[in-house]
């Protein structure tokens, strides 16, 4: 069977996947393969973040983020949805907040 490509796309329903992957931060211990489904659903290939640490700005890769929550799953983090902001066409600003 031919794997079929993860449609990216915006609006309500990339909004509605992310706060579907949000929730898997739900507290309880899991291996990734869990919820890379959910992951690819929302991580284009080409994506990458800024992240705001120590004040001073760093970009982050679409695989360094799936390794960062790749821990964050097996250490049983929850996750709060601060806000989701449709900056521009391309731009999402999203903002959470995870905690043990």
């Amino acid at each position: 069977m031919k794997e079929q490509p993860t449609n990216h796309t915006g609006g309500p329903l990339l909004e509605q996947r992310f706060r579907q992957y949000l929730s898997a931060f739900d507290g309880k211990k899991k291996d990734f393969s869990e919820v890379e489904h959910l992951f690819d659903a929302i991580f284009h290939k080409d994506f990458f973040e800024t992240t705001n640490n120590s004040q001073q700005q760093q970009t982050v890769s679409r695989d360094q983020t799936k390794a960062i929550h790749s821990m964050y799953f097996a250490m049983g983090t929850s996750a709060t949805l601060i806000h989701y902001r449709r900056i521009s066409l391309h731009t999402i600003d999203i903002s959470y907040h995870l905690f043990q």
